[in-house]
């Protein structure tokens, strides 16, 4: 498999194509191919050898990088960077590093990082387009229910429409897990079996979408 295509520089920075070239396309510097595909495998040695330091080099120099190129190559799903990158930190790590086991040095390593990820994009995008439509439907039942209770008082009304208007705000997985667990009441294994990831990382994004809804609500609040 090739390295990467070189025109993803275009989604970094201007005036600094050159640093950019080395750092992202080809971790290592201006080493030759071979000195690097070396060093890649010596680093990837250390890591199935649950080595710390290997590791953090391998996200650092590696995965986030391929985490970056990913979204500018599928840049028409608007991939989240985060997402990409924990997508791409769980696809290599489970399983006892079986995906880096499976890399025998044919290509550059972040090339192969690439590869993998390719597929998160996809899913994200999936993921997407399913959980705006649950929102629609939630949006709706916000709808009837202000139809069919007209006389509610002024002020519950706008609360509503205060809260759906700040959902709207946050991104779509954001908005999903806070409207899955506090209107639909699904359980974190619902929802992190929708996301495709673990409990713990519902439980992280639940907590800072929170954030995100009180800093909006307040805002609006004050400036009303």
């Amino acid at each position: 498999m090739p390295d990467a295509d070189p025109n993803v520089i275009d989604a970094f920075p201007a005036g600094n194509e050159d640093a950019t070239k080395s750092q992202v396309l080809s971790p290592g510097g201006q080493a030759n191919v071979a000195e690097r595909r070396l060093k890649e495998r010596e680093l990837a040695g250390k890591i199935r050898a649950n080595d710390r330091q290997a590791i953090t080099t391998f996200i650092a120099g590696y995965l986030a990088p391929a985490a970056k190129l990913l979204c500018f190559k599928y840049r028409q799903f608007n991939p989240e960077y985060e997402d990409v990158l924990q997508d791409l930190s769980f696809a290599f790590c489970k399983g006892d590093w079986e995906k880096l086991k499976a890399w025998k040095g044919e290509c550059a390593l972040l090339s192969w990082a690439v590869r993998i990820g390719g597929n998160s994009c996809f899913k994200q995008a999936r993921q997407k387009k399913r959980f705006e439509t649950l929102f629609k439907g939630l949006k709706d039942a916000f709808k009837e229910g202000d139809s069919a209770d007209a006389a509610q008082p002024a002020e519950q009304h706008d609360t509503r429409v205060a809260v759906l208007r700040a959902l709207e705000q946050l991104d779509t997985k954001d908005r999903h897990v806070i409207s899955r667990f506090y209107f639909d009441d699904a359980s974190l294994a619902v929802i992190s079996a929708e996301l495709e990831t673990t409990a713990a990382a519902v439980t992280v994004r639940k907590s800072r979408a929170l954030g995100k809804l009180r800093e909006i609500l307040s805002g609006g609040l004050d400036n009303a």
